[in-house]
Formats: C-alpha cells, sequence, structure tokens
C-alpha cells in the first residue's frame, strides 16, 4: 500500500461536526493507537478502515457516523494515518484529535485538496486510495 493516504475528494460541504461526533471519532483515534501498540499496521488498519468507509456509504448520509461526506472521511483517515506515522501514546493522540476536530467544529477550513465529484460517495481507487463517485 501506497505510504500516505492519497485521497481525491471535493467540493463538498462538510456537514457541520458535533461535540458527540469529536468525542466518538477521539475514542476511534484512541483505539486505532491501542490497535497500532498491539501490532496492527498502518496498511493493514487503513485497508480495514477504508473497507468501513465503504460499507458504510451503503447507509443514507443522515444514518452514519462521521464519515457523512468525504471531507469526514479526508478527516478521518489522515487522523488515523498520523497515529501510525506520528506514533505517540493513545490518549496523546486523541488529544490532539479533539483540539483539530474542534477546530473544524468551530469552522476552521480542513486541510488538504479536493476535486469534484457528482454523488459525494467514496470509491476505492487503488489501495490506499480514494475518489468520490
Amino acid at each position: 500500500m501506497v505510504g500516505s493516504l492519497a485521497l481525491v475528494i471535493s467540493h463538498s460541504l462538510a456537514h457541520p461536526l458535533s461535540l458527540q461526533e469529536c468525542f466518538e471519532g477521539g475514542d476511534f483515534i484512541t483505539h486505532a493507537a491501542q490497535a497500532r501498540d498491539n501490532g496492527m499496521t498502518k496498511d493493514a488498519f487503513s485497508d480495514k478502515l477504508l473497507a468501513d468507509i465503504h460499507l458504510i456509504q451503503a447507509f443514507p448520509r443522515e444514518l452514519r457516523w462521521f464519515v457523512q461526506d468525504p471531507d469526514d472521511a479526508e478527516f478521518l483517515l489522515a487522523e488515523s494515518t498520523l497515529v501510525f506515522d506520528r506514533p505517540r501514546e493513545p490518549e496523546t493522540h486523541r488529544t490532539d484529535f479533539l483540539s483539530r476536530c474542534f477546530d473544524r467544529k468551530l469552522g476552521a477550513a480542513p486541510s488538504g485538496s479536493t476535486e469534484s465529484g457528482e454523488d459525494g460517495d467514496l470509491l476505492p481507487q487503488e489501495p490506499g486510495s480514494v475518489e468520490r463517485r
């Protein structure tokens, strides 16, 4: 798998993240760091996360957790990648994630480039990459 997750996502309006979503995302990042500490590789984790994102998209947007739009998916993928690229204690990753999530909630634009797509769903292009349909 490619060393970093390449994403082609864009012109989506990110749904406003709730405090609950930020805290649940923080728990997810903590679990990612714990999985890493228990021997899971970045590639295995990323592949599983991408598969889960695609599975979640079978549900209507309003029923999805955190990956309601491509910006959410990009944010979660990028944050989980940091867990493996810059290993630290799980709680440190959680704290950093929460800070960035709260920034997004307050309207700070997420970083990353984007490309336009038709309906906002993500499709796998190659291992480790995602594209909007």
